[in-house]
């Protein structure tokens, strides 16, 4: 490669550099999370059924809506009655094939407890936080998965692979900025 050729490559990456810096630098912190995952023995389900047992003390049943339900797993798992439950998803689970946004347009329930899981990119999952919102009881319970990728891979969009995060994890940062 040709000096010539070796200055252009070299310029290329410093533009896309300060392109990326541009876009995601107000998303800079200098904090580090530093958790041993191996040691924490809670998952997605157990706190989401942890939220319905705490409704349930205090009201006779527990509305719960899912956004993103893929293969029903996390559906499946909640324990509450199918008929307190609302599972949206355009693809594969869920008992309402649709995508979010068409979702929330027409919806006229409110939910306790709400897990979003659906399309994971960070201006959509940030439209289902805000609509979820609307539609959340008073002291609800709003549940948001894959906030913390693991490497650049995981929250890269597009998507590059099976093991996927996308780049929700914008939107955890600014709800733990957000003075409401």
């Amino acid at each position: 490669m040709n000096f010539t050729m070796k200055f252009l490559e070299k310029y290329k990456k410093k533009k896309e550099k300060k392109k990326f810096l541009e876009k995601y630098n107000k998303f800079a912190v200098q904090e580090k999370i530093e958790i041993d995952w191996n040691k924490i023995n809670v998952n997605r389900i157990s706190l989401i059924n942890s939220a319905v047992r705490k409704v349930l003390k205090h009201k006779d049943s527990c509305k719960y809506l899912e956004i993103g339900c893929f293969n029903n797993f996390t559906f499946n798992s909640i324990s509450l009655r199918t008929e307190d439950k609302i599972g949206v998803d355009p693809n594969l689970g869920g008992n309402i094939k649709t995508n979010s946004d068409d979702f929330f347009k027409n919806n006229q329930n409110k939910f306790d407890i709400i897990f979003i899981d659906g399309q994971h990119e960070y201006s959509q999952c940030q439209r289902d936080v805000l609509n979820s919102i609307k539609f959340l009881y008073p002291n609800g319970f709003i549940f948001l998965h894959d906030l913390i990728p693991l490497n650049w891979k995981m929250e890269h969009v597009p998507r590059l692979q099976d093991d996927w995060n996308g780049d929700v994890w914008k939107v955890g940062y600014e709800l733990s900025k957000s003075s409401n």
